[in-house]
Parts: structure tokens; C-alpha cells; sequence
């Protein structure tokens, strides 16, 4: 068995292959994406040359002779504990697997990802900024300072930009529209709270609500610590995806977009502040935070444009 003992997360993390009892240990770092995951896909591949060559006559040598696939370990396991996948990932609570692991084939899996999908935090491996503020590329960015991401079949995933979570500081609660409810574009689709105050963000597009992020009701702070990635607000169906998209903010543009909204912060700060240094020294972490004088309703009203 292979050995991959340098990380000790905790057994929920454990890899399919762990699970399935062909590694000894493996963590999973891909939030059990196994379609992109490159550990599944080079095991995967050991897997089906061992296969080969044991049709062949052949006995496979090496360290890795004895990889075989996380499906055919789960196959010869007893019919009790042949779980289904979604369970050995922790997913879903106690199914059994009724396909003989030929996932491709099973209507539950395809329903399954496709959900799952939805609630997927994206990855950044590098985010470039702007004056302080994260502004990573391919997002499209609205005036009220929400971001939209395109995702397969016409959806959009949105969030609250970096220069919008700085703008507010630590939020106490968001208060989130349910699944199938219909937001427009430019019109207030969310609202975020802090010290008994509110604010109402605008849709950057017109649609339905097919999900919202569950770990941000119990844990408003990741729309501050992740806006992009587990800080994510919804996943939208457009309804007018095209037209919408080409009044937002992207790529040169959405760089421009960001140094003027911070030139325009620098004056209303300075406003209140006198002259400030070139970085705008703490407050780029919390403006309103580090100069509540400038009023949370002339902030808000100013740059979420409600």
C-alpha cells in the first residue's frame, strides 16, 4: 500500500482510495473533486496498467504493483459495506452503492454533482490586487461591488467584492434570499449587517436563486476572508446572461474600475481624516471599522450604490 503519512487531518478528510482501504493514508486537498483531482487520476492510471497486465498474464512489479482501483477494492468488499461514493466522501448519510460503482451509469450521481456543484467554493491559485484589494481575474465586477462568475449552463456565481468586504469590515449576519427566488438586476438581493447596521447589495444580473452558501449564515466572516473562493454569497440562473454581463466590469477594465473607486474612497476619507499616506495606511482592512465618522449610511449608500 502506499504510504502518505506526513498529514493528520482528521478522518473526514480521508481520500476515496484511503476509504476504500488501497492507500494507507491520503487527505483530501480537492474538496472530493476526484474528476480534477491529479492524485486520482495518476492512481487511476497505475490502477488500469496493473489491470492490463494481469489480462495479459503478466504480474505487475514495483511499489506500485499492488494499486488497484478504489472501485474494485469497494467491490469486493461485503454487500453491507459496499458504500456508495457520496457516502465514503461523507456527502450524504449511510447509501449503499446500487450501480457495482459504475458511476457514469447511475441517475443519482449525475443529480448529485450536479448540486453538489453549486456549493463548490472555486480555487485561486494567485489573486493579484489593486491598491490593497484583491481583484483576481475572469470575474466580472458590478458597480455595487458584487462579483459574478460564470459557471456551465448559464449560471452565475456571486459574491461580494474584496473592496466591498474591506469598505464594511467584519459582518455580524447576512440575510440571504432562498432558492427559487427571482433577483434583478441593479435591485437590492442580499443584505449584510454589522453593529446594528444594514446595507442591501445589488444583483449584478437578473435570475433565479438556484443556491446559497450555507456556511455563510453560521460564518458571515468568510465573505471578508474569502470573498472569492468559500466566501461566495449564490449561484444564479441568468435569465438575460449576455446583456447583463456586458454592462459589468472585466478584465483592464475592472482593474480601472477598482483605482477609481479607491481614489474616490481617499477623498471621502481625507474628508474626515486630513491627508493620508499613499497606502491609506490601516484602513484598507476596515474602512468603517478605523473611521466610523464617515458614517455607515454615506459609505454604504455611496458604494454599494443602494
Amino acid at each position: 500500500m502506499l504510504n502518505n503519512k506526513s498529514k493528520t487531518r482528521t478522518v473526514d478528510d480521508a481520500c476515496i482510495w484511503m476509504k476504500a482501504g488501497v492507500v494507507d493514508m491520503k487527505i483530501c486537498n480537492e474538496h472530493f473533486d476526484c474528476m480534477r483531482c491529479k492524485y486520482d487520476q495518476t492512481l487511476s492510471r497505475f490502477a488500469r496498467q496493473n489491470a492490463a497486465m494481469r489480462v495479459q498474464g503478466e504480474v505487475p512489479t514495483g511499489k506500485k504493483a499492488d494499486i488497484i482501483s478504489w472501485q474494485d477494492a469497494m467491490r469486493a468488499k461485503p454487500p453491507q459495506l459496499r458504500l456508495c461514493r457520496h457516502t465514503l466522501n461523507g456527502r450524504v448519510e449511510n447509501r449503499h452503492c446500487a450501480h457495482n460503482y459504475a458511476c457514469h451509469d447511475c441517475d443519482f450521481d449525475q443529480m448529485f454533482e450536479d448540486a453538489w456543484e453549486l456549493r463548490m467554493p472555486m480555487r485561486l491559485e494567485e489573486v493579484p490586487e489593486i491598491r490593497g484589494y484583491k481583484v483576481p481575474q475572469g470575474f466580472y465586477y458590478h458597480d455595487g461591488h458584487a462579483w459574478a462568475k460564470l459557471q456551465p449552463a448559464g449560471r452565475i456565481r456571486i459574491g461580494l467584492d474584496d473592496f466591498g468586504g474591506k469598505l464594511v469590515g467584519p459582518m455580524d449576519k447576512l440575510d440571504l434570499p432562498k432558492p427559487g427566488y427571482e433577483v434583478n438586476k441593479n435591485q437590492a438581493s442580499w443584505s449584510l449587517h454589522r453593529d446594528g447596521n444594514m446595507a442591501d447589495i445589488l444583483s449584478p444580473v437578473d435570475g433565479v436563486v438556484l443556491e446559497v452558501n450555507p456556511k455563510i449564515r453560521k460564518h458571515p466572516g468568510l465573505t471578508n476572508d474569502e470573498p472569492f473562493e468559500g466566501g461566495w454569497v449564490m449561484v444564479i440562473q441568468a435569465a438575460n446572461l449576455k446583456k447583463d454581463i456586458k454592462r459589468l466590469h472585466f478584465g483592464d477594465e475592472a482593474n480601472q474600475f477598482i483605482t477609481a473607486e479607491s481614489d474616490r474612497l481617499f477623498g471621502l476619507v481625507e474628508e474626515v481624516a486630513g491627508p493620508l499616506t499613499a497606502d491609506g495606511g490601516q484602513l484598507v482592512s476596515d474602512i468603517y471599522g478605523n473611521l466610523p465618522d464617515l458614517g455607515w449610511n454615506r459609505l454604504t449608500k455611496a458604494f454599494f450604490r443602494g
